[in-house]
């Protein structure tokens, strides 16, 4: 054994004898950019999930606005009015009494406050009354809530969430015409 053998002197461009016919990465450096990566997909995730909340909110706050916009529209005209659901819609229908050139029935209001609107996507509906779920389908059922011309309501409770997951929030209406938005609680 050879000793007081040191290496020779590196110059800049040389490669270490070490490194010689190595190439690629440390396992340390590999370690580094996968935990960047898990960091910032984490963090991606908390924001897609927070901004869907927000707009579940944001929707609840908006139907419960128009609900109680068509309670005021019920007590001015005075007239009945009906809020109808489906997946993707909601609007409000009046019922008429058979005059001149309309039928008696329920026709849709067509203002722009109260008119047919969309539920924006990835939200679900469901609506509750007398302690039994109503599924909301496209079928045109018969309206099951109804605002009465002095303002009281059919009892109910909507429940809003993303779709095919449990709800978030909820809006209930009580016979006496009041609404209440807040989060769900089961």
């Amino acid at each position: 054994m050879v000793t007081g053998m040191k290496h020779p002197k590196e110059t800049p461009g040389s490669v270490s004898p070490r490194r010689q016919g190595y190439s690629g990465y440390t396992l340390l450096e590999i370690l580094v950019v996968l935990v960047i990566i898990s960091i910032a997909t984490s963090m991606a995730m908390l924001t897609i999930g927070s901004n869907q909340n927000k707009q579940i909110e944001a929707f609840t706050h908006t139907l419960t606005q128009t609900l109680s916009l068509a309670q005021e529209e019920a007590l001015m005209q005075p007239t009945t009015l009906s809020p109808r659901l489906s997946p993707t819609q909601f609007g409000f229908y009046e019922y008429r009494q058979k005059e001149k050139n309309q039928e008696q029935g329920w026709h849709p209001l067509e203002n722009r406050d109260l008119g047919l609107q969309t539920i924006p996507k990835g939200i679900q509906l469901s609506l509750q009354m007398n302690d039994k779920l109503h599924s909301i389908s496209y079928e045109e059922a018969a309206p099951f809530i109804y605002i009465s011309p002095n303002g009281n309501l059919t009892p109910f409770r909507l429940l809003i969430g993303p779709k095919n997951k449990g709800p978030r929030y909820e809006i209930i209406g009580q016979v006496d015409g009041s609404l209440i938005s807040r989060e769900y609680k089961s």
